[in-house]
């Protein structure tokens, strides 16, 4: 198993264990934002593609930002609308679907 394979989710860990989660939608595309929460203790940051100005250059900032701390990022995507092209997702490596 690789280092990325083995990341620990937090989250599914407090979920698991019937805990409750802390979580922050963030609509802003600002690195230094998901630093700062990611600092806090906040086991969730949910980034809102649909409804706020994150394009997939910042998101992929953004989504780095949150490594080696135990956020657990979540993307909210756009919903597909006649005439645009949806970026294709791939799976990171170290995300799991498993319980």
């Amino acid at each position: 198993m690789s280092a990325l394979s083995a990341r620990h989710n937090r989250a599914k860990a407090k979920l698991a264990a019937g805990e409750n989660l802390t979580a922050f939608m963030v609509e802003l595309p600002s690195v230094g934002l998901v630093q700062v929460l990611a600092a806090s203790g906040v086991d969730v940051l949910i980034f809102d593609m649909e409804h706020g100005p994150i394009d997939m250059q910042s998101l992929h900032a953004m989504v780095a930002a949150t490594r080696g701390t135990p956020v657990t990022p979540i993307v909210r995507i756009r919903r597909p609308s006649p005439g645009s092209s949806r970026p294709r997702w791939k799976r990171a490596p170290w995300a799991s679907t498993s319980r």
